[in-house]
């Protein structure tokens, strides 16, 4: 089909009305498939760094060097959280850039704020 016709087309009433709708969906359900998309970058690229980092769990001793053992709950470990300045030296990444990445897995309800940093959330 020619362009002059199918500007012809276009011009006529069959054609706009289709077209004001095929307009109007694009309008109303694109910016929801961006805003998909970029997250997914987000998660996919940068994020998923930062959760495997704190599925590696650090626990600690309760006792401390020096002290008299009192009771047995001292020998169970309890756990250690990550700083986002630790996190960014182990992946060469700027704090800041992984404080976003905290910040979008905490929103995502993933992780959990835990003494002075971040843990997995159990």
């Amino acid at each position: 089909m020619p362009w002059a016709d199918v500007w012809r087309y276009l011009r006529s009433w069959e054609g706009i009305v289709p077209t004001i709708l095929t307009v109007a969906a694009a309008l109303y359900y694109g910016p929801k498939k961006i805003l998909e998309v970029w997250d997914w970058y987000l998660d996919r690229f940068w994020d998923r760094e930062v959760l495997a980092i704190l599925k590696n769990r650090i626990f600690i001793s309760r006792t401390r060097p020096g002290k008299m053992i009192v009771s047995i709950e001292q020998f169970e470990p309890i756990e250690s959280s990550y700083s986002a300045d630790y996190i960014a030296t182990q992946l060469n990444r700027s704090e800041r850039s992984v404080s976003k990445s905290l910040k979008r897995l905490y929103a995502h309800d993933k992780i959990e704020r835990y003494q002075d940093g971040w843990r997995l959330k159990p």
